[in-house]
C-alpha cells in the first residue's frame, strides 16, 4: 500500500457513510397532525386549561395556549400574562401595551416606550387586532383609560 491509499480509503468510507445516511433520511417533510380549529376549556383565569381538536361545543382557545397552535393573540383583548408570553415582552412592556390600548393598527405599538421597529417586526406575526367601535367607550366607562395613578 502506498502513502495515499489510507487517505483514499478514508475518503471512500466517508462517501459510503454519507450515502447510507442519505438513504436513511425520510422522503419529503414529515407530516404533523393539524388541528384546524382548536377548542379550549377555560380555567379559573379565563386562559385555556385544556385544548382539544374535537371540542365542537367548547369555547375558542384563549390565553398563551393560542401561541402553541399558531393562533394570533388579539392585542386589544389579551391580558398582561398572555402578552408576556410573546417573544421579547416582559412584565413591564406587557403592562405598557395594556395601558396604551386600544390599538387600531399594529404600527401604533411604536408609541409604547420600548417598542421600536425591531420589536414590532418580531411581534407582528403573533398579533391580531379586533377593533370594535365600542371598545373605547366601554373602557372609558370602566376607568380603564385612566392613567394608573388616577384609577
Amino acid at each position: 500500500m502506498g502513502p495515499g491509499s489510507a487517505a483514499e480509503g478514508g475518503r471512500a468510507a466517508l462517501w459510503l457513510a454519507a450515502g447510507l445516511f442519505a438513504l436513511a433520511l425520510p422522503r419529503g417533510l414529515p407530516t404533523t397532525p393539524t388541528c384546524p380549529s382548536p377548542r379550549g376549556q377555560p380555567g379559573p383565569t379565563g386562559h385555556s386549561r385544556r385544548v382539544t381538536c374535537e371540542g365542537v361545543g367548547n369555547p375558542r382557545v384563549e390565553g398563551p395556549a393560542r401561541l402553541l397552535f399558531g393562533l394570533a393573540v388579539d392585542l386589544n383583548r389579551a391580558d398582561r400574562l398572555t402578552l408576556e408570553a410573546l417573544p421579547g415582552l416582559g412584565p413591564r412592556r406587557a403592562a405598557a401595551l395594556v395601558a396604551a390600548r386600544p390599538f387600531r393598527r399594529l404600527e401604533e405599538l411604536r408609541r409604547v416606550p420600548g417598542v421600536g421597529p425591531q420589536t414590532l417586526a418580531r411581534l407582528a406575526p403573533f398579533l391580531s387586532l379586533d377593533v370594535r367601535p365600542d371598545d373605547t367607550a366601554a373602557r372609558a366607562r370602566s376607568g380603564d383609560l385612566l392613567p394608573p395613578n388616577r384609577r
